[in-house]
């Protein structure tokens, strides 16, 4: 965090400068992400959130939807300036016009972020718990913290000066806009064709995609920790612990129960299965059985030996271990007081397309022999805990992106007003899912608990951009239809297409490139995050500028007053000299 957060910082205050123009107006906006980011690590030392591999990059989260809400109130700030509005109105009208669709999108993302509460992981909890918390705390900074720095901080240079400097940049995105409405006027079924191919090219790549974990997998390989783990897997035969944990049935600690010669004979059964039939994962074994071998080879000859490799009584066998040289060996394997014992090994990581075979047939041999012995096994070790979460994760995979999508679908019903506007503003929103998956195939980065829960943050985050248009759209076309505007969703479109398209496009290209800045990490897992999200994040905002007003000028959905809009067809016919029935 201390130097992919730094990094974000200047990217994104170079992009403001590009897009704002004024200095006044980015220390402004940098001010913001300030407190803003202040605020959010506040409340996780309030709260006692730790920083751990995801909450560390919550900040680079809240400091780049800052920039989305802070862009918006500039840019309507610095239109009212420009039209002759005291810098005291233009502030009141640009709080008043982008306060409750930054609100509404804060609560969209905060929601979204909340959805992964329902993930089993602690580690995922908490970094949704403490995102959303930002998200809420990043709308107040907007809304108190930067209109005051814009009223108190004065200009240097005139509006007029800055709006020279940024003419070329501002022709050129209006051009493309202009282009954006032709195609979507002219050419519906070209738009249309084209984002059917992509989502076909995405699911074709997305088959590709397999699921692939290690246990120290966010080590880059030409890391010098994952060279010294390649070579100490090839010297002593692995560095993961594995481990088959022996109780009692009952699961109460019953002192000396491990002494039993029934619980010797299923410890040295395990041990030598372990290293005859997966001799390829598995060099050698430690358990109890193992060290009373030794002894009683020692203690009771060779003949007898060869005869019963192992004590046959209890009695023998405490006796035997008071001839260990060293019983602080035997901490590993056996408890203090004798009640439970461990079967431990150490095996290479050798990813989980190797690793989960084994650990299937385990289970399966462990559990026959529960059933035949009465002793409860249980596999565990950092393997067997590294398998159970990386299936908690992918597992449930679907279920936790199927809760991101309805509390998105919920959120904008309710922001929104109505659950056709709800599912337009699903679509592009949805399509990056699909180019996410297309771009990790076509890329062979696989599933893993890493990269698991970007599909969750995508969703959410793309929401921002779809919220800020759809929520100006819907007050556009209420404000058309009183108008009595023939057709106010094709003119709401187009208007609403051009007045946001450039803060959209300017905070979608700040968050795709504050998260494009986790490719410097060190972890090969939240460099991928970084790039599958900016990536997915520049693939919504377009979809965003085509899809969403293509889809509200073709499907119409009923928004206001009935009657309005009823009215208004009947205007249309009868200024064109029909009759209405």
């Amino acid at each position: 965090t201390s130097t992919l957060f730094p990094i974000a910082f200047l990217v994104v205050v170079v992009l403001l400068y590009l897009t704002l123009g004024r200095a006044v107006d980015v220390v402004a906006s940098v001010i913001t992400i300030l407190f803003s980011v202040a605020w959010t690590v506040g409340a996780m030392g309030a709260i006692g959130m730790p920083l751990q591999v995801l909450t560390q990059i919550t900040p680079i989260i809240v400091m780049i939807i800052s920039i989305s809400d802070s862009v918006h109130v500039i840019s309507h700030y610095k239109t009212d300036i420009a039209a002759g509005a005291s810098p005291r109105a233009a502030i009141v009208s640009a709080c008043r016009d982008s306060a409750l669709p930054c609100l509404l999108t804060e609560l969209t993302i905060a929601g979204g972020f909340l959805g992964l509460l329902a993930n089993d992981i602690l580690l995922i909890q908490q970094f949704g718990l403490i995102t959303a918390l930002g998200m809420l705390l990043t709308w107040l900074a907007n809304f108190t913290v930067l209109p005051l720095s814009l009223r108190f901080l004065k200009p240097r240079a005139p509006l007029a000066t800055a709006d020279e400097r940024l003419s070329r940049v501002a022709g050129v995105f209006q051009r493309f806009l202009g282009r954006v409405e032709r195609a979507i006027t002219l050419r519906p079924r070209r738009v249309v064709t084209i984002a059917v191919l992509v989502v076909g090219a995405s699911i074709l790549f997305g088959s590709r995609v397999r699921k692939e974990f290690y246990v120290f997998d966010d080590l880059r390989p030409e890391h010098q920790i994952a060279a010294n783990i390649r070579t100490i897997d090839g010297i002593s035969g692995g560095t993961v612990p594995l481990a088959i944990y022996v109780e009692t049935r009952d699961g109460k600690r019953h002192p000396d129960a491990m002494l039993d010669p029934s619980a010797i004979a299923l410890i040295d059964r395990m041990g030598r299965k372990l290293e005859t039939d997966f001799p390829d994962q598995i060099k050698n074994t430690s358990s109890l059985a193992k060290f009373l071998r030794k002894a009683h080879l020692l203690l009771a000859g060779e003949d007898l030996a060869r005869e019963s490799p192992l004590p046959s009584t209890k009695r023998l066998v405490a006796q035997e271990l008071l001839a260990i040289e060293d019983p602080r060996s035997l901490r590993d394997v056996l408890s203090f007081d004798r009640a439970t014992a461990a079967v431990i090994t150490m095996v290479p990581d050798g990813g989980s397309s190797r690793m989960v075979p084994l650990l299937r047939e385990l289970r399966r041999y462990l559990a026959e022999e529960e059933a035949a012995t009465g002793y409860r096994l249980t596999l565990t070790g950092i393997l067997g805990v590294a398998d159970g979460v990386y299936h908690s994760l992918v597992d449930g995979l679907v279920g936790s992106l199927a809760v991101s999508v309805l509390l998105s679908f919920a959120i904008f019903c309710l922001v929104l007003r109505s659950w056709r506007l709800a599912v337009i503003a699903l679509v592009p929103n949805l399509l990056p899912l699909c180019i996410t998956l297309g771009f990790m195939g076509l890329l062979n980065i696989e599933i893993k608990p890493s990269t698991v829960v970007l599909f969750s943050i995508t969703l959410v985050i793309a929401d921002d951009d779809t919220i800020q248009y759809m929520v100006r759209l819907r007050r556009k076309i209420v404000e058309l239809k009183k108008q009595g505007v023939p057709d106010p969703y094709r003119e709401a479109s187009i208007t609403t297409l051009h007045e946001t398209g450039l803060p959209m496009f300017v905070t979608a290209c700040a968050v795709s490139l504050g998260f494009l800045v986790l490719l410097l990490s060190q972890f090969v897992g939240l460099a991928n995050l970084g790039l599958l999200i900016g990536m997915s994040l520049l693939s919504a905002v377009v979809a965003d500028l085509f899809l969403s007003p293509l889809l509200i000028m073709k499907l119409k959905p009923n928004i206001g007053a009935g009657s309005t809009e009823h009215a208004s067809e009947e205007k249309a016919v009868v200024a064109q000299g029909g009759r209405i029935d």
